[in-house]
């Protein structure tokens, strides 16, 4: 460039500046500018748009970053009463996942059968809760894995708690 010149970030998402530029004004000859973005801790992409201006010409450059990988649910507790029921699990998610229902929880947990339905970054599972015969409420847990992240679900079940009585009346 034989110009003076210069750059400007002229569109921010969220109006956040987690972008910064080295240099950003500079005169006519070879220059090096140096870009730095901080890392990005949310769960999604960012970017911005800069302007670089010499004389009457005008160039866009558009920095983009991407979202961190991750997992989470919108809910991770559900209670569930002793008849049974369905648990919806609706999954954000920026890469691939997983879920497992360990062993012990198996007998009265379960993926209910063509239930999953997923988006780009969103995913929702249905499982079915099978009906408590135990005295006492039960406790399972789901666990969904993305990577090395883990985020677990824990389904609370009423149990019968049930006082039969031969009588109506008892001095």
């Amino acid at each position: 460039v034989n110009l003076k010149w210069d750059m400007k970030i002229t569109k921010t998402q969220n109006g956040v500046q987690w972008l910064t530029i080295d240099q950003t004004v500079g005169s006519s000859g070879n220059n090096k500018v140096t870009f730095t973005a901080l890392e990005n801790h949310t769960y999604e992409d960012r970017s911005v748009v800069v302007q670089f201006i010499a004389g009457d010409t005008v160039r866009i450059i558009k920095v983009n970053q991407k979202r961190l990988e991750a997992i989470t649910l919108t809910a991770d507790v559900f209670e569930v009463p002793a008849d049974g029921g369905y648990v919806g699990v609706e999954v954000n998610h920026s890469t691939d996942f997983d879920f497992t229902i360990p062993d012990n929880y198996k007998s009265w947990i379960h993926i209910t059968p063509n239930s999953t339905r997923g988006l780009l970054d969103k995913s929702y599972i249905l499982f079915t809760i099978d009906p408590s015969e135990e005295y006492e409420k039960r406790e399972g847990k789901i666990y969904f894995t993305a990577r090395d992240e883990e985020v677990v679900v824990t389904i609370y079940q009423a149990g019968e708690g049930k006082i039969v009585l031969s009588q109506s009346e008892y001095n």
